[in-house]
């Protein structure tokens, strides 16, 4: 049996730090990925998305990721943002970022993924799922919200640069709480629905397609070193 693998992220927000450890950990287990990972947030940074930045972010954990301490590496940003007057689209500001990280040449590999347009914008894509859902705090058992009965036209919307705004009109009261219902609504995610081929256009539209694939592609590189997703 192979031994639990050990994996660090990099995430922009303080909703990811709790979030993405456990959405990687779900997704992992719902595409029957091996061996085991246990995900934690490595570096929390909120301009990760300039390649200046990330670099300083390997060079401040470089050890870390080299002594064998950590067997894979996500990083994790919104693609929410301008550069040279160019909208953010993952296939082509990804690879940009890829190629930062496999120019450290880490003896793990490692992933570049960008939601499109928010980290949100995964649960816009399951709305249509969640109408009249309330929203549970596994942890706690409190109940923290509910979605309106009728979340039918939620895609409508799915092209909307604010992903929470699209959160809180699809809410009977209250507000989107990054800290409060990023990881509870990350908890709720529908990845038989996100994977189904049926909905590959409406998953790629916000970045999931390409996160199925990074976990597929990382595990199918364990110990390889220098194998950066995407590729090109």
């Amino acid at each position: 049996m192979c031994r639990p693998l050990n994996g660090a992220i990099f995430v922009e927000g303080e909703g990811e730090n709790h979030a993405a450890p456990l959405l990687l950990k779900n997704l992992w287990a719902h595409l029957q990925l091996q061996p085991y990972v246990t995900w934690q947030v490595l570096w929390l940074h909120n301009a990760m998305k300039e390649d200046h930045i990330l670099k300083q972010g390997l060079e401040r954990h470089e050890n870390r990721l080299r002594n064998g301490s950590i067997d894979l590496l996500v990083v994790m940003f919104d693609a929410d943002f301008k550069k040279v007057d160019k909208v953010a689209c993952p296939k082509t500001h990804a690879p940009q970022s890829a190629k930062v990280v496999r120019d450290f040449n880490l003896p793990i590999p490692a992933a570049v993924i960008l939601p499109h347009k928010e980290y949100e914008h995964w649960f816009v894509a399951c709305l249509p799922q969640w109408g009249g859902r309330e929203v549970v705090d596994d942890g706690t058992g409190q109940v923290i919200g509910r979605f309106v009965a009728d979340t039918s036209r939620a895609h409508e919307q799915i092209n909307g640069r604010d992903g929470k705004g699209i959160i809180d009109r699809h809410l009977e009261h209250g507000r989107y709480g990054e800290r409060t219902h990023q990881p509870v609504l990350t908890g709720m995610l529908d990845f038989d629905y996100l994977c189904h081929a049926d909905r590959t256009a409406v998953a790629d539209a916000v970045g999931f397609g390409p996160l199925k694939r990074a976990c597929e592609f990382l595990a199918g590189k364990v110990g390889q070193r220098g194998a950066v997703y995407p590729t090109a």
